[in-house]
C-alpha cells in the first residue's frame, strides 16, 4: 500500500516527451492506437482454442477451463493473475455437456454447467464453494450471456429465460424457430428501454432483433458467419460471409453504417475495442477499423489471448502482456501547443504563474482536461503523475479550486491493484470498483486482508465483508474441533465490523453447522439470523428470532412458510412453548376472527400464564382513553380468555368513556383518575356513583378524590368529603393532607371542616398524630387503581 500514497513523487517527464511517444503510435496507425507493454508474464498453459476464459475485466482474476466434453464431470478451473501466475484451481463435478462462467463486479466466479434440462451455477470466491443453484429448463440450453447481476439463457427449443442473481429462474419470451446453428448476441436487460433483454439473432441471411414486445427481421447479402455487440450496444458488427464485416446501428433503424472487407477464415476473436472500433484477431494479427472505413492492423505473435475491457483491451502473446488503447482527446489537448491545456503543461514545465494567468479564462477547461488525461493514461504511472501535478499547479490558481481527490483515489488504487496484485484495472473499472465498495475485495482475494483494510478507510467502505473473508480464511485453515477457540477470536471483531449473520452463512458454506449456530447468536439483528436458521432446519430458532426482531413483515411470511412445510400440529407444539410468539401472533390476527391464524390460536391449549401476559399487553398496546372500539375489543378479549379482571376493565372503560363524550374529557387526553378527580369537581355524589358503577369501593373512590384536591389545594372542595354522607373517612384525609401538604396546611384544613364534632376529633387526632407510628402502608397509600 505504500505505493498507493507515493502517486506525486515528481516525474521527470516533459509535455515534449510525452508529446513524442504519442506522435510515434500515431504515425504508425491511422486510428490513433496507443499500444503499453505492461510486463512479461509467466509461461502459463493456456490457449483460446476449445476454452472457455472469463475475467480480466473490472481488476479480477482470468478463469480459464477447457471446453467440457459430452457429460464430462470434473472441470479444473485454473484461476491467473494478470501475470498469468497460477493463483487457485477450482474443480467442479457438476456434470455437463455446456459451460459458461463469468467474473462479477465482486470478484465472485459463476460457473455455468448445462446438462440436457439439468442446469447448476456454482459460486466461488476466495478458495470455496459460496453457493449452488439448481434449476430446469424445458430444454437444453445452448447459449447464456453472463452478468453481474444474473443470466440470459437460449434453449434450443428457441426459449429465452433469465436467472436474476444466480438464484432465480424465470421465463421471459419465444424466439422464432431458426437453424441448428446460429449466432447470437444479446442486449442485457438494464440497458435496454423495458429492463428485458434484446436477442439478436444471425441466421443465414437473415438477422433478428427479439424482445418481449416483438421480432424485428432484417434481410442481408450475404450469410452471417459471426456477430458481436459494441460495449455500449450502439452498433452491431456483422460477419457476412467469409470476407465482408457489416456495422449497423443497433436499433436496425438505418442502413448499413460501413462495409469492411475482412478475411474472416482464421478468425479467432470478432469484437471491439471501444464503442466505435470493430476489432478481429486472425492468426497473429489483430485488424482495427473504424468508421471513416481506415483500418491498421498489429502483429502480436502467435495464438495471442484476448480480452476486451470496453475502453480498452488485454492482449497475452509471447509471453508478454500489451494494453491497447485509442489515445484519448484529453491527452491530445494537452499535447496541443495551442489549446488552454497544452499552454497549462508547458507552464507548469516551466513553473510559471505569469504563463498560468495568461489563460485564466480557460484555466478551469485546462485544469479538466489535464485530469482527464491522468485518467486515460492509467496503466503508465509516470505520465499519471505529470497529468496530475499540472493539474494541481493550475488548480492553485484558481478562486473556485476543482476537487481531484476522487481522480487521485481512483488512480491510486488501480497502481496498487497493478503493482501488488498484478491485475490491471483501467480508470472507469477501478471507478466502479470503488463507487461499488467491491475494491476492497480484491485483496481479499489474495488473502491481503491488511492492504484491504487500508483500502476501506480509503474509500470510506464498511470493513464487514472484510472481516467476514478473513473469518472465511480461517475457518479454511483450521478444522471443526478448533470450534471454541475460532469462536473467540471472532469475538474479538465484534466491534470492528464482524458481521455474525454473513460468518455464520461462511460457516454452514463450509460445513461447520455447529460454528455457525454459534456465530449466529451473536447477531444483535435478530431479522438478519431468520433465513440462516431456516437454511439449518432450524423452525423454533427461526420463529424466535423473527418474534423478537419485532418484524411483522418478515414474521408473518414465516408462519405460513412453517406450517407450509411441517403443517399446523407442528407450528401449534411451538406457539404452546412461546409466549411471546403466541402474544405476536394474537397482536397482528387478533382482531381479524376469521383469519386461518387466528383459528389456529384458538384451538391452540396454552398456560394461564401466556394468557394473562397477552392480554395485558393487549389492553397496554390499546392506550387510553377509552373508546367503543377499546370496548368491543376488551369484550372479544373477555370471551376468548375468560380472566375475571377483564370484564371489571370492560366497566371501567365504560365508565371513562361516559366521562369523555358528555364532560368533554376526551380532547384533553386525561388519565382515570384524574378524570374522577374532574367528575368530582363538579358533582361529587355523580363522580362516586360511577365510580361504584365501575366497581370501586366507596373508600377507594373518596381516596382517590380527596388527593385530587389536595394535591389542587382545593380545601374547600375537599371539605365537602368530611360530610356524614361520605362515611368516616376525614381521619384518613387528614392524614394525607399532613403527608402530602406538611402540618401547617393540615392543621389549615381542620380549621375549614364545618361539622363541630368531627372538627373536635380532628383536632384531637391532629394534636396527638406521631407520624413516626403510621404503618407504611398507611404512610404511602397507593395511588392509582391499575396498581392496586
Amino acid at each position: 500500500m505504500e505505493k498507493m500514497e507515493s502517486l506525486f513523487d515528481t516525474s521527470n517527464l516533459t509535455i515534449d516527451d510525452i508529446k513524442t511517444d504519442f506522435e510515434y503510435y500515431e504515425s504508425m496507425n491511422a486510428l490513433k492506437l496507443y499500444m503499453k507493454n505492461v510486463w512479461k508474464t509467466e509461461p502459463a498453459p493456456i490457449s483460446q482454442y476449445f476454452a472457455i476464459i472469463a475475467g480480466g475485466t473490472n481488476g479480477n482474476n482470468i478463469a480459464y477451463t477447457r471446453v467440457p466434453s459430452l457429460s464430462s464431470t470434473r472441470h479444473a478451473i485454473d484461476v491467473y493473475n494478470h501475470k498469468l501466475q497460477k493463483v487457485e484451481t477450482y474443480i467442479n463435478t457438476d456434470t455437463c455437456n455446456r459451460a459458461y462462467m463469468h467474473y462479477n463486479l465482486e470478484g465472485h466466479l459463476f460457473f455455468f454447467a448445462a446438462n440436457g434440462i439439468s442446469n447448476t451455477i456454482t459460486e466461488y470466491f476466495n478458495s470455496c464453494i459460496i453457493s449452488t443453484y439448481e434449476f430446469e429448463t424445458t430444454s437444453e440450453v445452448v447459449f447464456c450471456q453472463m452478468l453481474d447481476y444474473g443470466c440470459v439463457c437460449i434453449t434450443d427449443d428457441y426459449k429465452v429465460y433469465f436467472v436474476e442473481k444466480y438464484n432465480n429462474m424465470g421465463y421471459l419470451f419465444s424466439l422464432p424457430e431458426v437453424s441448428q446453428y446460429p449466432y447470437y448476441a444479446i442486449v442485457e436487460p438494464r440497458n435496454s428501454a423495458n429492463d428485458q433483454p434484446i436477442v439478436y439473432i444471425g441466421d443465414g441471411n437473415k438477422l433478428y432483433a427479439c424482445s418481449i414486445t416483438g421480432t424485428v427481421t432484417m434481410e442481408l447479402p450475404k450469410p452471417v458467419t459471426r456477430l458481436s455487440l459494441s460495449p455500449r450496444y450502439d452498433f452491431i458488427s456483422i460477419g457476412l460471409g467469409n470476407d465482408e464485416i457489416a456495422i449497423l446501428k443497433s436499433d436496425l433503424g438505418q442502413d448499413l453504417v460501413l462495409r469492411i472487407d475482412c478475411d474472416l477464415q482464421n478468425v479467432t476473436y470478432f469484437g471491439w475495442l471501444g464503442d466505435s472500433i470493430p476489432l478481429v484477431i486472425s492468426g497473429n494479427q489483430v485488424y482495427l477499423y473504424d468508421v471513416y472505413k481506415m483500418s491498421t492492423y498489429f502483429d502480436v505473435g502467435p495464438d495471442p489471448i484476448f480480452i476486451n475491457c470496453g475502453s480498452y483491451a488485454m492482449i497475452f502473446s509471447q509471453e508478454q502482456l500489451t494494453i491497447l488503447s485509442e489515445l484519448g482527446s484529453s491527452s491530445f489537448e494537452c499535447i496541443s501547443a495551442d489549446t488552454p491545456a497544452g499552454k497549462l503543461c508547458r507552464a507548469y514545465d516551466k513553473r510559471s504563474s505569469v504563463e498560468v494567468n495568461n489563460i485564466k479564462p480557460k484555466l478551469s477547461d485546462a485544469v479538466k482536461s489535464c485530469i482527464s488525461a491522468a485518467m486515460e493514461c492509467c496503466f503508465d504511472v509516470d505520465k499519471q503523475k505529470y497529468f496530475l501535478a499540472a493539474a494541481v499547479f493550475g488548480n492553485f490558481q484558481l478562486e473556485s479550486p476543482i476537487d481531484i481527490d476522487f481522480t487521485i483515489l481512483c488512480l491510486r488504487i488501480s497502481n496498487s491493484l497493478r503493482n501488488d496484485l498484478f491485475l490491471c484495472s483501467g480508470y472507469e473499472e477501478t471507478e466502479r470498483l470503488i463507487r461499488s465498495g467491491s475494491a476492497p475485495m480484491r485483496y481479499c482475494a489474495f488473502g491481503q486482508f491488511g492492504r484491504a483494510s487500508k483500502v476501506c478507510e480509503l474509500i470510506g467502505s464498511r470493513p464487514s465483508r472484510v472481516v467476514t473473508e478473513w473469518c472465511r480464511r480461517i475457518m479454511i485453515s483450521r478444522t471443526s474441533d478448533d470450534n471454541d477457540s475460532i469462536l473467540r477470536l471472532f469475538k474479538t471483531k465484534l466491534n470492528s465490523g464482524l458481521n455474525p449473520t454473513d460468518v455464520a452463512f461462511a460457516a454452514r458454506r463450509l460445513n461447520n453447522p455447529e460454528l455457525a449456530k454459534s456465530v449466529g447468536l451473536l447477531e444483535r439483528f435478530l431479522a438478519r439470523i431468520v433465513n440462516l436458521w431456516l437454511e439449518e432446519g432450524l423452525w423454533e430458532d427461526a420463529l424466535q428470532a423473527a418474534t423478537d426482531s419485532m418484524d411483522d413483515t418478515i414474521l408473518v411470511p414465516l408462519l405460513q412458510k412453517c406450517i407450509n412445510a411441517n403443517g399446523e400440529e407442528y407450528l401449534q407444539t411451538i406457539i404452546s412453548k412461546n409466549k411471546n410468539l403466541y402474544y405476536a401472533i394474537e397482536r397482528v390476527f387478533g382482531d381479524y376472527p376469521d383469519n386461518p391464524l387466528t383459528v389456529l390460536l384458538k384451538k391452540t391449549e396454552v398456560s394461564k400464564e401466556t394468557s394473562d401476559i397477552t392480554v395485558r399487553r393487549r389492553v397496554r398496546e390499546m392506550g387510553f382513553p377509552a373508546s367503543a372500539q377499546t370496548t368491543a375489543i376488551l369484550n372479544d378479549i373477555d370471551h376468548r380468555f375468560d380472566l375475571p379482571y377483564v370484564q371489571h376493565m370492560v366497566k371501567m372503560v365504560k365508565f371513562c368513556d361516559d366521562l369523555y363524550q358528555y364532560q368533554g374529557y376526551a380532547s384533553r387526553n386525561l388519565p382515570f383518575n384524574q378524570a374522577i378527580v374532574e367528575e368530582a369537581a363538579v358533582d361529587i355524589d355523580a363522580a362516586l356513583d360511577k365510580c361504584e358503577k365501575t366497581g370501586f369501593s366507596k373508600e377507594r373512590s373518596i381516596q382517590i378524590i380527596a388527593r385530587g384536591f389536595i394535591k389542587k389545594n382545593d380545601f374547600v372542595k375537599l371539605e365537602r368529603l368530611t360530610a356524614d354522607k361520605y362515611g368516616k373517612f376525614h381521619i384518613n384525609i387528614i392524614k394525607t393532607v399532613y403527608l402530602l401538604k406538611g402540618k401547617e396546611q393540615a392543621q389549615k384544613f381542620v380549621n375549614m371542616i364545618l361539622d363541630k364534632k368531627r372538627n373536635l376529633e380532628a383536632t384531637t387526632f391532629l394534636n396527638e398524630f406521631n407520624e413516626n407510628e403510621w404503618d407504611e402502608d398507611e404512610k404511602y397509600p397507593q395511588q392509582s387503581f391499575f396498581t392496586k
